[in-house]
């Protein structure tokens, strides 16, 4: 299943974006490289989009990234929206949030959110 994991951009300036984000985009970059393919770093500053697509086959594959992205959310006051992307027709659904006001994500809930 391909997931999409974006920071919440709706409360951030795009004036600031670059700025703010950057270091955001780095440890992603960072993260996704040590994680191998299944994990590829987005960052679309048009579109906007900064966050991560994945491949998952299993609840149990969430835990890693969840946790990752919301030590990021905690650092940089984010949230993120976590969503499925259809594999044939390339379109995207967002399912829930997460982050610094959201909270924690529970990797078996959101597996149970996105149909794992």
């Amino acid at each position: 299943m391909q997931l999409f994991i974006y920071v919440d951009e709706s409360e951030i300036e795009p004036e600031v974006r670059a700025q703010r984000l950057a270091p955001v985009a780095a440890a992603l970059a960072a993260w996704s490289e040590e994680q191998g393919a299944d994990y590829v770093p987005v960052d679309e500053p048009h579109e906007p989009r900064l966050g991560l697509h994945m491949h998952v086959k299993r609840k149990g594959e969430l835990k890693a990234p969840l946790a990752f992205l919301y030590g990021l959310a905690r650092e940089h006051k984010l949230e993120w929206a976590l969503g499925v992307i259809d594999e044939q027709s390339g379109e995207r659904e967002e399912v829930c949030y997460f982050g610094l006001e959201e909270g924690r994500p529970d990797a078996f809930e959101v597996g149970n959110y996105v149909g794992l």
